[in-house]
């Protein structure tokens, strides 16, 4: 939900047309701030936690969140999405799964190298991929 409204305000943000900033553009940006408004507190990262990427993708936009488990539970400590390039959008959503992925890790790297964290994602035959055994083809 989130990336299809940040989807919709990068559409927004690059059309020249005075007249597409009206009503459409103002409800998206209500809508996309109540969203983000879901969590209000700031956590920090702790050395101690176990960490988890969620990752997702849509046909125009891919996104991430950086979790770390406490005694409280799961706590986001950051968010990530994307727009999809007119070319990425004609990838396989295999494809676009693992790019979302691939570019989560990347943006995330600072905080998670060099520590395990776990990938969690909802594309069930991209987890098939990564329980293949080493060696099979």
């Amino acid at each position: 939900m989130l990336m299809e409204i940040s989807s919709r305000l990068s559409r927004l943000e690059t059309r020249e047309q005075s007249s597409s900033r009206g009503p459409e553009g103002r409800f998206h940006r209500q809508s996309s701030s109540r969203e983000s408004g879901a969590h209000k507190h700031c956590w920090y990262l702790r050395p101690d936690a176990s960490l988890a990427i969620v990752v997702d993708s849509s046909d125009t936009a891919v996104g991430a969140a950086l979790h770390q488990q406490t005694s409280e539970g799961w706590q986001p400590l950051a968010f990530f999405s994307k727009t999809l390039s007119p070319v990425q959008r004609r990838y396989s959503a295999y494809d676009r799964e693992l790019l979302a992925a691939y570019m989560a890790i990347k943006y995330f790297r600072p905080m998670v190298e060099g520590r395990v964290f776990t990938l969690f994602t909802d594309h069930k035959p991209l987890v098939y991929a990564f329980k293949q055994e080493k060696g099979r083809n």
